[in-house]
């Protein structure tokens, strides 16, 4: 085979952006508003993920749709049998 090359964009990928703070506009020098920490999604996802969930009840639709498809396959699978010995009767 052959030895893959690897393909170079012509333009660089995009940066998610963050929201400018604009700064305070205060008549007192001594108030200042802090903006809240900007939390990156990575460790928001880590932080989120650490609580312990339900995973039967976040994925009930996978083991509905699962058994759905196996109803299917058995069904034509048991198609394609019964088809395998009638449609030579039919041709001879």
């Amino acid at each position: 085979m052959a030895k893959k090359k690897k393909k170079y964009r012509k333009t660089p990928p995009r940066r998610a952006r963050r929201p400018s703070t604009a700064p305070a506009t205060s008549t007192s020098p001594t108030t200042t508003t802090a903006a809240p920490p900007i939390q990156s999604t990575r460790f928001a996802a880590a932080a989120k993920s650490a609580a312990p969930q339900d995973w039967a009840h976040e994925y009930r639709y996978v083991t509905k749709d699962l058994k759905r498809m196996a109803i299917t396959t058995v069904a034509m699978f048991a198609l394609l049998f019964a088809l395998a010995f009638v449609i030579p009767l039919f041709l001879h």
